[in-house]
């Protein structure tokens, strides 16, 4: 029983990975430059915009989870199809130039193979320090299967609410574990603690990896570096109340992705912007990154668009970049919407 559950668990670490890759393909060539990387990075803020965009009206009308999970694997479906009758070029092309490049294919197999087994530890680390918090992330989703409600059962109690909790209205993550245990009948600690906390441990990694390109020129090696050496410096840095204790004990929660993947994603797009030659994927992502951060953690609702404005503000006037000024206002339009909704509420 224990086995046919990690291997399901194993199955949704690639249909996510394989999820995110195809919704970031919806994009034209010329902003993710048909790289494996840049699709899986992007597809991530999309997939969970997407997600947002879906799940926020179902929760706050009281809709049964039963329609959000039809609802979610068709869009999901549309999204292959898409796929496969516009973008099957591309991403055939794609496949083949990553095989043929040695130093995509070695750089890769390295990351992969390094990466993999941090997170591969955590993903096995049963020990996360916050009972309250696990039962509440674990046992939401669950009551909500067991109720087919969106959030209308107490996970501690196992009673009936009048509505969702208005603090985390906002927030759909859970929703989402709740989507994946109703329709593959992964249950949400295999879910959380295994595959979600595996596909957030690579994907930092890889933010780390091309971020570490960004900053070197383009040059693979150097990223891979860069992306261990700030990930020891993560590690061996620990606080109890700090970034580093979200990142190995709490990878999956709301708040641990906000402080480690969502900072580091928006200063990663922000490089490919001050690049030039990936600024329309940079500001796509940071777009992006503010509509999809509220389903994490209202956290997300402030640090997103202070970290935003700190890096470009000084950016514009600096380099004297004032045409970047009328892209900066319409990446807030998504933070200014969800500050906006969560003073309303």
């Amino acid at each position: 029983m224990i086995l046919l559950e990690i291997w399901k668990g194993i199955l949704v670490i690639f249909l996510y990975l394989g999820g995110f890759i195809l919704t970031g393909s919806l994009f034209s060539e010329k902003i993710h430059k048909n790289s494996i990387l840049n699709l899986c990075l992007i597809g991530f803020m999309v997939y969970f915009s997407a997600f947002q965009i879906v799940a926020l009206p179902m929760k706050i009308f009281r809709f049964p989870l039963k329609y959000l999970t039809v609802t979610w694997i068709a869009f999901m479906g549309i999204v292959f199809l898409a796929n496969l009758l516009f973008r099957r070029k591309n991403l055939v092309k794609m496949c083949g130039d990553f095989l043929k490049n040695k130093e995509k294919l070695v750089t890769g197999l390295l990351f992969l193979g390094t990466v993999g087994l941090l997170a591969l530890y955590l993903g096995f680390n049963v020990n996360h320090i916050s009972d309250f918090d696990a039962g509440y992330y674990i046992g939401l989703p669950v009551s909500s299967v067991y109720s087919n409600t969106i959030e209308m059962m107490d996970p501690y109690s196992g009673q009936m609410l009048d509505a969702p909790n208005a603090f985390y209205l906002l927030n759909t993550n859970t929703i989402h574990s709740a989507v994946i245990f109703q329709a593959f009948n992964l249950h949400p600690l295999v879910e959380e603690k295994f595959s979600m906390t595996i596909v957030l441990v690579i994907l930092f990694g890889l933010f780390l990896y091309k971020g570490g390109i960004l900053l070197f020129q383009g040059n693979r090696k150097k990223g891979i570096v860069f992306c261990w050496i700030s990930l020891l410096v993560l590690l061996f840095s620990y606080s109890i109340a700090g970034v580093s204790h979200y990142f190995a004990y709490r990878t999956y929660e709301g708040k641990a992705v906000t402080s480690y993947l969502y900072m580091a994603a928006i200063f990663v797009f922000f490089l490919g912007i001050f690049r030039e030659k990936e600024k329309e994927w940079g500001w796509i992502g940071i777009f992006f990154a503010g509509l999809s951060g509220v389903a994490f953690c209202n956290t997300a609702i402030f640090v997103i668009p202070v970290l935003v404005t700190v890096l470009l503000i000084p950016y514009m006037v600096i380099y004297k970049k004032w045409r970047a000024f009328f892209a900066y206002v319409i990446s807030m339009i998504p933070c200014v919407f969800w500050l906006g909704l969560h003073v309303l509420i």
